[in-house]
């Protein structure tokens, strides 16, 4: 299967604080990658990388082998609730259509009739197409979530890039993203950022437990031993009931580290 992403010994300072450390991944074609790790530990600055937002250090990030910035309208993005002004008077609509803006935003910028008909049928696919008159601000969790991934899927990405999609979100609206994802990973590669562990147990392919240090990189297995090494402390993941398909027992060195 063919490799879509490659991060090869990146490395990342703020000022004299490493985000990243050496880090090393591999993406496969239509994968469907979880990124967990601590607050702090760089995940959200693993993605900024891939996204040409940030430079590295030292190392290097291919994506369908080209440079980030070269493969820019291969990427779709989704950034954290906490990013993303809920407050700003624009509609559901007006949000999704901002996705068809390549850049800045032009004076007096005018969306084609073919801008209006790709994101009515995302708006359509992802039942907000009632909303699309609605300001953002009025919107529940789970409504405004479908609005940035229609938004994303708005340039027609091969690769879509979430940043804890499901937080603040209730069990109902997790599980809607989550069929949302499972079905786009038909026809897509996906990374999430996550602090679900349910996500970890039902939906991800692969796993990468980032800490500074990528600590593990394959099946989405989690022992004790893992968990520990990753957060510095024990920390509980279980999962809505479902602790052993989170938490496996393994013998040492039985992963395989990237």
């Amino acid at each position: 299967m063919t490799n879509v992403i490659e991060v090869k010994n990146v490395t990342v300072y703020y000022t004299h604080v490493c985000a990243l450390s050496n880090v090393n991944m591999l993406v496969r074609d239509k994968e469907f990658l979880g990124i967990i790790g601590p607050n702090g530990g760089g995940k959200s600055t693993l993605l900024k990388v891939i996204l040409g937002l940030i430079q590295p250090n030292s190392g290097e990030v291919k994506i369908f082998g080209q440079p980030p910035t070269k493969a820019l309208g291969t990427m779709g993005y989704i950034p954290q609730f906490t990013k993303f002004h809920r407050d700003f008077p624009i509609s559901v609509e007006e949000t999704v259509l901002m996705g068809r803006l390549s850049g800045g935003i032009p004076l007096f910028h005018k969306y084609t009739k073919k801008d209006y008909e790709i994101a009515h049928s995302l708006m359509d696919k992802l039942d907000i197409y009632s909303l699309k008159d609605r300001q953002i601000g009025q919107l529940s969790g789970g409504q405004l979530q479908r609005t940035l991934i229609a938004r994303a899927l708005t340039v027609r990405p091969k690769i879509l890039i979430l940043d804890e999609p499901t937080a603040s979100l209730d069990t109902e609206s997790k599980s809607h993203i989550y069929e949302i994802l499972e079905e786009l990973n038909n026809d897509m590669t996906i990374i999430m950022v996550t602090h679900d562990m349910s996500a970890v147990s039902s939906h991800i392919q692969t796993l990468a437990c980032l800490n500074v240090n990528m600590h593990y990189h394959g099946h989405p297995e989690l022992t004790d031993e893992l968990v520990n090494k990753l957060y510095g402390c024990p920390v509980d993941l279980i999962a809505h009931g479902v602790p052993h398909r989170v938490l496996k027992e393994h013998n040492k060195g039985g992963h395989d580290h990237a």
